[in-house]
């Protein structure tokens, strides 16, 4: 079924993004944004709840993260993002990401803080380690 999800997502959000699910266990998020092709340091990746993973899908699923340019109707994004995280609630899943992205800001004046874990301007997602699969639903967009 996550792999179903994942061709669903690449083809409503086109663009540069990584979304990928692969058998197999990550130790730690460092060690799966590796497999991935994104940074692996230290520090750059926080855990989330199912609830905040399904937020930060759907928002960047909606929005490019340059201009907040509409990219899909919000309901189609929240069903996207929905199918994607419920894929991985059975199996005790933990999610992380990157920063404020479809979450509460802490300085709401302002654009969302974030650790880059690609070279591209913007950047967030989901990272999903799992027992036995690990995944990713990342998303990049340039200024």
């Amino acid at each position: 079924m996550a792999l179903d999800i994942v061709a669903k997502i690449v083809a409503a959000r086109g663009g540069d993004l990584i979304a990928e699910v692969r058998g197999g266990l990550a130790s730690t998020v460092e060690q799966a944004a590796e497999m991935f092709g994104l940074a692996s340091t230290p520090g750059t990746y926080f855990q989330v709840k199912a609830v905040e993973a399904k937020a930060i899908l759907t928002e960047v699923l909606s929005f490019d993260m340059a201009y907040h340019c509409e990219l899909m109707p919000r309901d189609e994004a929240e069903r996207l993002a929905k199918s994607f995280v419920d894929s991985f609630e059975e199996d005790g899943a933990s999610y992380y990401t990157n920063g404020e992205f479809g979450q509460p800001r802490k300085h709401p004046n302002v654009g969302p803080n974030w650790t880059p874990a690609t070279t591209a301007t913007f950047d967030t997602g989901v990272v999903v380690l799992a027992p036995t699969r690990t995944a990713c639903a990342w998303f990049m967009d340039e200024d």
